[in-house]
């Protein structure tokens, strides 16, 4: 059959390749692909004649559950940034690297109406606040917001990050932004954009993860539910709606990367680093990107995330990170989009026109709704 090609690369999460189930129907050349965080995608490419639908292959042994959605497509030029920085005394250095090439990430971001806000990773003296950024020598307000029209905004981030207040060692990236989300800050979220979280931090969530293996470790300390993703996810849910477009990037120190660990540790002064699991886990269920923490230079990891979150504009969110490959029809039909699947969304390229309806059927694990 004339343009039909299937491919599936790297390690699937939840089952090998051959359970893949993909089924594609008035929506003219439509194609899976395999994303930038290497993500497998089976590709389907039609040709003359071709309906590119595949039989069901039997699914996982994971238990299941089929969801059916109709949704409808909206655009956004909005984008609201959040940026959660470690505030520990081993991360000076990260945190100056991270704010002197914020211009790689604007710069991603160009003809996007964006605004930019931080926090920190401690949730006891900041709770989900928002940390103001300083005073310009023109002596205009501080503001919480930083965007395109905000004098020397580059600068001004450097500064903020750079001068954080002293934070505790029990790091927890992931229950900061709950807090945050839970106070809805109206200046820095807002309805009609879609957000993004940028967590930076040498450590994991809770610093060591809360796993059981640590537990004789002077850092250990059991998670609680307010610091794992789903947590996070249900609630910018249950704020904004399920359409509300999410997406976490991380720049930790990357689950088996060996010597990373071990220059983190090194300058850990007394302390030691440890794998960014759960901030990971949150980057991988959102559709974001994993940077690393030991890069000499943060920009590509910032230029990458730029890219992300502007690719994050074409999508919808489902309601769980899918098991294969979701079924999805346009109404009216849409020949051209390609589909990929990424974390709980659905990309498209070119983005989809606002109001067209878009009816897919999947399968969620059993428990994750």
């Amino acid at each position: 059959m004339m343009g039909r090609s299937r491919s599936c690369s790297g390690q699937l999460t939840w089952m090998g390749c051959a359970a893949l189930m993909l089924f594609l129907s008035g929506c003219g050349a439509v194609r899976f692909t395999t994303n930038a965080a290497g993500q497998n995608h089976i590709e389907c490419e039609e040709g003359a004649g071709n309906d590119c639908s595949l039989s069901p292959v039997s699914p996982s042994p994971v238990p299941a559950i089929p969801v059916s959605e109709s949704i409808r497509s909206s655009l956004t030029d909005k984008v609201d940034v959040l940026f959660v920085v470690d505030s520990s005394g081993s991360m000076d250095t990260e945190r100056a690297q991270l704010g002197s090439r914020l211009a790689n990430f604007t710069s991603g971001l160009s003809g996007l109406d964006w605004q930019i806000c931080v926090t920190t990773t401690d949730p006891y003296a900041q709770r989900g606040d928002l940390l103001r950024f300083n005073v310009p020598s023109n002596n205009s307000p501080s503001q919480r917001v930083l965007t395109a029209a905000t004098v020397n905004f580059d600068r001004r981030f450097l500064d903020r990050v750079v001068g954080v207040p002293g934070g505790t060692g029990d790091e927890q990236g992931i229950h900061a932004l709950n807090l945050a989300v839970g106070l809805n800050h109206a200046d820095c979220f807002r309805r009609d954009a879609a957000l993004a979280a940028i967590v930076l931090s040498d450590e994991d969530e809770r610093s060591v993860g809360g796993y059981p293996e640590y537990a004789s470790d002077a850092q250990f300390k059991p998670l609680l539910e307010v610091n794992k993703p789903q947590a996070l996810i249900d609630k910018i849910r249950a704020t904004w709606g399920q359409q509300k477009i999410f997406t976490a990037h991380s720049i930790v120190v990357r689950t088996g990367d060996k010597a990373c660990y071990d220059s983190q540790t090194a300058s850990a002064s007394g302390g030691r680093a440890a794998y960014g699991t759960w901030y990971e886990e949150l980057s991988r269920v959102t559709g974001g990107l994993i940077g690393n923490i030991c890069a000499s230079d943060y920009a590509s990891e910032l230029s990458k995330f730029a890219d992300g979150i502007r690719q994050s504009l074409s999508s919808v969110t489902l309601k769980c990170v899918p098991l294969g490959v979701p079924q999805v029809t346009f109404v009216p039909a849409q020949p051209g989009i390609s589909v990929t699947s990424q974390g709980n969304k659905l990309l498209f390229v070119p983005g989809v026109p606002s109001n067209t309806q878009i009816d897919v059927n999947y399968l969620c694990p059993e428990g994750t709704i």
